[in-house]
């Protein structure tokens, strides 16, 4: 089973609901996970910054597989530069293109 994680928002309760059904996910031994994928776009692209309180909780997923893409538009928006997002984060050019991409893949789509 392929799963992508999409967030859009800035609360700080919404990025811990994300982290917390990413290491759900990964724990459920009833579910065959193949690829985790995680879409993160708008106010949610803090996130990404080497010194967000969820940066270590996103290495410590890297680490383990799940793929992080950051819409470089939201970081254009809000003025982050590449040098201030964590390592082995994938910036693309569009949040919403890459959602509609890997939904035609086959992935599972679960809006946070």
């Amino acid at each position: 089973m392929k799963t992508v994680l999409h967030i859009n928002s800035g609360e700080a309760s919404k990025q811990s609901e994300l982290l917390a059904n990413i290491q759900n996910l990964k724990e459920d031994e009833t579910v065959e996970v193949d690829d985790i994928q995680v879409v993160i776009n708008s106010n949610a692209i803090e996130m990404v910054k080497k010194d967000s309180e969820a940066s270590e909780f996103i290495r410590k997923f890297i680490s383990i597989g799940v793929v992080f893409n950051a819409c470089s538009n939201s970081l254009e928006n809000l003025g982050i530069k590449n040098k201030e997002v964590i390592e082995d984060i994938k910036t693309v050019e569009s949040g919403i293109g890459k959602l509609n991409k890997l939904q035609s893949e086959g992935y599972n789509y679960i809006k946070i």
